[in-house]
């Protein structure tokens, strides 16, 4: 596995490159469409499954190198809260 201090900075093939929102949106409603199952998961919607994770900082708006640094502080599951960190 690389890490990101062994990557070039601007990427491996940088005309490939996606955005920070083109990335996000390709792991949810892509992701859902792609396997069939876009009317019931990959967007939060009333009649959708509430499948998502709480971060400690928006990932989109930060800069990509913050990306590694994400904390999950929630997993839900089918509306269900399955993880949560523990409270300091």
């Amino acid at each position: 596995m690389t890490s990101p201090a062994s990557c070039p900075p601007s990427g491996w093939r940088p005309e490939e490159r996606l955005t920070a929102g083109e990335a996000l949106k390709s792991f949810t409603i892509g992701g859902a469409w792609l396997a069939f199952r876009d009317r019931d998961l990959g967007s939060l919607e009333i009649g959708k499954q509430a499948d998502f994770i709480v971060v400690d900082h928006d990932p989109v708006l930060g800069v990509p190198a913050g990306i590694a640094k994400t904390r999950v502080l929630r997993t839900v599951v089918a509306g269900e809260t399955v993880y949560e960190t523990p409270a300091p």
